[in-house]
């Protein structure tokens, strides 16, 4: 006896100092996960580290001399603590949350404004971090029992560093090795040393964390990579390369229906779709967050509430223009198979007539607003039938004349501000390049028409269009590579240049992709059809007081020289359809739109792609709620045997379970109510259960419940071999029964 006391004596002891390791090691990894987040040196949370260290030992120390309610007394007393020293507290909390957000502006390049904290200083990081640390100190020993609580508190701590991409990796091998040691101690599996020698071999296997980036790239090339196929998913996809130029050979490849366009006017539209505004590693992306904040906060907001709509000001400035009156085009633009994501407007949309779930997007467009994309879209649309190059600000820009153009001309103004600060950006090394290409000679006027003549003139003579690019070295510059080294590329790697070169000239740019429709295309009805080899990219250039243009440099897709001055001298009259000049009334024609033709069949091959990513996507959504199933049985089965231990709840235990088991089989079970039919039932469903045994079962089970008296040891493991059995011949049942017979408790 006196051998047994002192094993289970030791046992004891040794679990308590596991404990108290992982309250040293978990101690650790939050100090350093803090000091990574606020960019403070690890010196500095040594001591704050030992003083949540010191707390730990003083509670196993009161533990161990039986003294619970000096031990229980602790909390209040560390809160008292805290309230003497809140203003530190305050402060130091603040510096904190000053770290998230700058760890947040370098993950998002975004430009939050810092929270004031003018009683900053070395003491106030010392009060908070100690604060912390022994406050994390006394809510690790009261949960030490409770590995799983304590794994969701460093979720909890992690995330917010693991958002901003921003963890440390010594406080991630910290905080699972003491997550390991309370485990390995909660479940008292194998003896004292194995205990000890699992614990250093996981650490061990953790060790190899300490040599990541600090930032984690592959978590975030994980989470770009899981947003995109959410994105995929979302939207569907496309032929278009979304600004990569890695990956611009996919353009025109495919051949699978795209839109259906209805128009009342025969002209060339430019569908835009993706948009972008800086250049960086071969990609075209949107402009970072930090562009629209600080000075430049709240201007989107405010240019819209001028009635200056960034995203269609073309025809904002056309409809208030006393020239000529252009009239309004109805247009519909319906989604067959391209990138849902994008509403496919021309730049000439007016931003009052679009109809559809659709919301502007920065200053680049538009962007859907449904959760599925946008299907179809109805608009009215003003633009003459010239290429943007020709296009030229109404006179009225110069003296406005009403108050709403007054609005106008200073509202663009301020985008107009915005617009040279933000887009006309250009890396040194391309910079000298474009000069050395496309500027040996001085131009006379450094208009948007002679520039563009310049960058055509110069791409014609100096490198040629091909449908299928070749792939730049992953060690080049797709665009350099282009202009010096292959020469030869579609419409991706003519845009790109073209952005540059108009930069370099001093006319703001963007690069921009979509749908090219041509009047050609247009048929009687007003109906054109599109599909993948439709699909274009062309640069967008800023005319002043007329916003974003269109400026298309690829071959074969503008005119040449004598006709653009033809063009500028005679401007041509714009067609309508056939259905329009059957009709005398506009109202009419809109009232009674042509009928929408049916959408096109779409190729075998584009048919199982889609089937294949739904089943795909299925197949994900079903593992997702498989693994929270199984951690929701696991945190159940946990809370069970937490019941368990105490002898006086064993007896409901037993009673909810064989109910939960009932109701997982589909069998209509209440104690005391139609016992046979009841075991009749459990029969049909498992044969190995014999009926006798059953009616055994439920006659405990009334006897508990109405008699109310305690079940004997033997009669509990009467109940206990029933639910083994019913476990043991789950076989018989079909697979939703098992399934639910395996996560009903």
């Amino acid at each position: 006896m006196t051998k047994n006391r002192r094993q289970k004596k030791n046992e004891q002891q040794t679990c308590s100092a596991m404990e108290i390791i992982a309250g040293f090691l978990l101690l650790a990894g939050f100090a350093a996960q803090l000091a990574a987040l606020c960019a403070r040196p690890g010196s500095e949370l040594a001591g704050p580290w030992l003083g949540g260290a010191a707390l730990l030992l003083l509670q196993a120390g009161l533990l161990k001399i039986n003294r619970p309610r000096l031990r229980k007394c602790l909390p209040l007393i560390w809160l008292g603590l805290m309230l003497c020293l809140l203003p530190w507290l305050f402060s130091g909390a603040l510096a904190c949350a000053n770290g998230l957000i700058q760890a947040w502006n370098l993950a998002e390049e975004d430009a939050r404004r810092l929270l004031a904290n003018p009683t900053l200083t070395r003491l106030s990081y010392s009060v908070f971090f100690t604060a912390v640390l022994t406050g994390l100190a006394i809510l690790i020993w009261t949960g030490r029992k409770r590995p799983g609580w304590i794994g969701l508190g460093i979720l909890i701590f992690v995330l917010p560093g693991l958002r901003v991409r921003w963890m440390s990796a010594w406080a991630l091998i910290l905080l699972l090795a003491g997550l390991a040691a309370l485990w390995l101690d909660w479940v008292g599996a194998a003896s004292k040393g194995k205990r000890w020698l699992w614990l250093g071999m996981i650490g061990l296997l953790l060790l190899p964390l300490s040599g990541s980036d600090p930032e984690l790239a592959e978590m975030t090339q994980l989470r770009k990579t899981l947003a995109g196929r959410l994105d995929t998913l979302r939207y569907g996809g496309d032929s278009l390369p979304q600004g990569n130029l890695w990956e611009a050979a996919q353009l025109l490849t495919g051949d699978a229906p795209a839109l259906t366009v209805t128009t009342q006017q025969l002209k060339t539209f430019y569908l835009r779709g993706y948009t972008g505004s800086r250049y960086e590693a071969g990609r075209w992306l949107p402009l970072q967050k930090a562009a629209y904040a600080g000075k430049q906060e709240g201007m989107l907001e405010w240019l819209e509430a001028e009635n200056f709509p960034v995203a269609a000001q073309a025809a904002a400035a056309l409809t208030q223009s006393p020239e000529p009156a252009l009239e309004a085009n109805r247009m519909r633009v319906e989604n067959h198979g391209a990138n849902r994501k994008y509403p496919y407007l021309p730049y000439s949309a007016e931003a009052e007539s679009i109809a559809g779930p659709v919301r502007r997007w920065q200053d680049a467009g538009y962007r859907a607003s449904a959760l599925r994309g946008v299907q179809h879209v109805e608009f009215e649309e003003w633009s003459s039938d010239q290429p943007g190059e020709l296009l030229h600000a109404p006179e009225w820009i110069k003296a406005p004349q009403t108050e709403t153009q007054t609005r106008y001309v200073q509202a663009e103004a301020i985008y107009r501000s915005f617009v040279y600060q933000c887009y006309l950006d250009v890396d040194p090394e391309t910079e000298l390049l474009i000069q050395k290409l496309f500027l040996k000679e001085p131009m006379t006027s450094p208009g948007i028409y002679e520039a563009v003549t310049r960058i055509r003139d110069v791409l014609e003579k100096h490198v040629h269009y091909t449908s299928t690019p070749p792939q730049a070295p992953s060690s080049a510059d797709p665009i350099r590579w282009f202009l010096s080294e292959s020469r030869t590329g579609n419409a991706v790697q003519y845009a790109s240049a073209a952005v540059m070169a108009f930069r370099v000239m001093g006319i703001p740019a963007r690069y921009a992709e979509g749908y090219r429709l041509t009047k050609e295309q247009i048929g009687p009805d007003g109906t054109a059809e599109l599909t993948e080899k439709d699909s274009h990219a062309w640069c967008e250039v800023y005319l002043d007081g007329l916003g974003w243009i269109p400026v298309d440099v690829t071959p074969g897709c503008y005119y040449d020289t004598f006709a653009l001055l033809q063009l500028a001298e005679q401007p041509q009259e714009i067609k309508t359809t056939a259905a329009l000049e059957d009709s005398d009334d506009l109202g009419e024609l809109q009232d009674n739109p042509p009928p929408v033709p049916a959408e096109p069949e779409v190729s075998a091959a584009v048919s199982i792609h889609g089937i294949l990513e739904a089943l795909l996507a299925l197949a994900d959504l079903g593992l997702i709620a498989l693994a929270a199933l199984e951690i929701r049985r696991q945190l159940r089965m946990r809370s069970w045997r937490r019941r368990w231990k105490t002898e006086s709840a064993r007896d409901k235990v037993l009673q909810a379970l064989m109910i939960r088991l009932m109701k997982a089989l589909a069998v209509d079970y209440q104690p005391g109510w139609k016992a046979e039919a009841t075991a009749q039932a459990v029969n049909q469903k498992l044969p190995g259960i014999a009926p006798a045994d059953m009616l055994r079962v439920q006659a405990l089970i009334e006897k508990q419940i109405y008699a109310e008296l305690p079940l004997q040891p033997y009669e509990q493991r009467v109940l206990i071999d029933e639910i083994e059995q019913i476990f043991a011949n789950r076989k018989s049942l079909k697979w939703k029964e098992r399934l639910r017979l395996r996560y009903c408790l």
